[in-house]
């Protein structure tokens, strides 16, 4: 799935790659989705702590949970807006990210291009506890309490209890894909993955997201 959005409009959206036809190749900023397969995500907050220490023990918190060499993950937290605010943490492994970045640039994208790597699952709002779910190409992805994953009926039942999921359509969808591009809750390559800052994009460049297929 991919979507081209001018002056915060979505202006052409489809599959595959037909969005090398649409638009000057040259100046697309590209804010590109990864896989909630490879890249779920839980939502933290912490009452008395600063939106910069927040994230960080939301960070540390998590990389604490995961199984595995944590050498061979890659944990990155959004910063909350206030103090106490909810914020996601993000976790990939080293992995997926080198895959992210290598197809990228197999599709010609300078690095200072891509505005963000941004996790799929971290783009649906809360529900209140309820699921929320929404279709973004091949993949469904959930958001069920402090989780956003890619939909598992296992996974569904166990954070939404007997409830049935609400989903969006592709018009919810789409407008919730315009904000995610417009204003990215964080990006993916931080750390040893961080790239170096290149020069500001001006506010008529067009903004184009699309879903990391691989």
């Amino acid at each position: 799935y991919w979507a081209i959005v001018r002056g915060g409009m979505l202006a052409a959206s489809g599959s595959a790659d037909g969005w090398r036809g649409v638009g000057d190749f040259a100046v697309l900023r590209v804010v590109a989705l990864a896989s909630a397969l490879d890249c779920p995500v839980q939502y933290w907050r912490f009452a008395d702590l600063p939106p910069m220490q927040a994230a960080t023990a939301g960070r540390l918190e998590v990389q604490r949970r995961l199984l595995g060499p944590a050498a061979e993950a890659h944990v990155v937290a959004a910063v909350p807006d206030v103090c106490g605010g909810e914020f996601a943490v993000a976790a990939a492994s080293q992995a997926a990210m080198a895959a992210w970045m290598r197809w990228l640039g197999e599709q010609g994208f300078a690095a200072q291009q891509v505005a963000a790597i941004l996790p799929a699952a971290a783009i649906l709002p809360d529900a209140g506890g309820a699921l929320l779910g929404v279709q973004i190409g091949a993949e469904p992805v959930m958001r069920g309490g402090d989780h956003g994953y890619a939909a598992d009926p296992a996974l569904d039942a166990y954070w939404g209890g007997s409830a049935a999921a609400t989903w969006l359509n592709m018009a919810e969808r789409d407008a919730m894909l315009v904000m995610a591009a417009a204003h990215p809750v964080m990006d993916l390559r931080s750390g040893a993955w961080k790239v170096p800052a290149g020069r500001g994009w001006d506010a008529g460049a067009l903004r184009w997201v699309k879903r990391l297929g691989l």
